[in-house]
């Protein structure tokens, strides 16, 4: 199927890719890459999307920027919104695992994920920061400061004064207990 292949009454549209912006009717929008897009008749406009299937199914929404395969390929209706990597918008809930993640209808959201979508940082419209299992923070004369939950026994915030760890304070919060602990 062509690029912008039922594409009707549109301007400043640009497309590169088999069906890319299929059916498109809003405007100043950049698709590249195959079926990019294109699932749904997209009347926003100024959304950009690059890699397969990326912004598929699209409808009202405005300013987006997807990148990578499968990028907002969940997304419907969200604005402003930028989304690098395989995420899709849309995380089912695992059992005993990661709660569900959803901004198919979500705007002014920025994530980063790799190319499986696991979602290794976010920030959401209030501009509130997600951080995958860890977070650390280096300062230019070595000192540390690490925010970890790997989901076991302890949530754990680490005071490294180097990094060869020979100066290190610990705050601890024990998951099963229900206690904090601190050690140095």
């Amino acid at each position: 199927t062509a690029a912008m292949g039922t594409s009707v009454s549109v301007t400043n549209n640009t497309a590169i890719g088999s069906a890319a912006l299929q059916r498109v009717t809003g405007s100043n929008n950049t698709g590249i890459g195959s079926g990019v897009l294109s699932n749904a008749i997209l009347s926003g406009t100024q959304n950009s999307a690059i890699g397969y299937s990326s912004g598929l199914n699209l409808t009202t929404g405005n300013y987006n920027t997807f990148l990578g395969q499968y990028s907002g390929s969940a997304m419907t209706t969200g604005s402003q919104n930028v989304i690098i990597g395989s995420f899709t918008g849309f995380r089912a809930a695992v059992v005993g695992g990661l709660p569900e993640y959803d901004i198919k209808e979500s705007s002014n959201n920025i994530i980063i994920s790799d190319g499986s979508g696991n979602v290794r940082q976010s920030f959401d419209s209030n501009g509130a920061a997600t951080f995958g299992n860890q977070l650390k923070i280096n300062a230019a004369n070595g000192n540390q400061l690490y925010l970890n939950n790997s989901g076991e026994q302890y949530t754990q915030i680490t005071f490294d004064h180097n990094t060869s760890g020979s100066s290190r304070a610990y705050l601890a919060w024990d998951n099963t207990n229900s206690f904090f602990e601190m050690y140095a």
